[in-house]
């Protein structure tokens, strides 16, 4: 089965006294319904937080200024991304997923920015076992 997600525009959803930027992804999910039955959604929210200092290493500047520069948005965008796919199609897809960036992850950042479009209101396709994950 092939389900078809579309991710809105990221909130800022940083604490005023954190080191860092979190950005939650609204995500929903389209489960196509057999035959002339109606297509079912799910709703969910990918919670992405980087720390400051791996904010700075990777070049997108000091975490407290505003607004997020686009090279952070598309970036963490990513990442929400590769939760999404990876979830869906464990069939563990929970109605919020967080992920944490750290320096203790990596030291550089992992992903070509200029391959990235901007997320607002995006959409793609993911293979799945063909059950409901909710």
């Amino acid at each position: 089965m092939v389900v078809t997600v579309n991710v809105d525009a990221p909130r800022d959803a940083t604490p005023p006294d954190l080191d860092g930027v979190i950005l939650v992804f609204p995500v929903e999910v389209t489960w196509p319904a057999e035959g002339f039955r109606k297509d079912e959604t799910s709703q969910h929210k990918v919670e992405v937080s980087i720390s400051g200092t791996l904010f700075s290493m990777w070049g997108f500047g000091h975490s407290f200024e505003r607004p997020i520069p686009d090279d952070a948005v598309k970036t963490l965008f990513a990442f929400a991304k590769e939760k999404i796919e990876q979830r869906l199609r464990s069939g563990s897809f929970s109605e919020v997923e967080q992920v944490r960036l750290h320096t203790g992850f990596r030291e550089d950042n992992p992903f070509d920015v200029e391959k990235i479009d901007f997320p607002a209101d995006v959409t793609f396709a993911v293979k799945v076992r063909d059950q409901k994950v909710v």
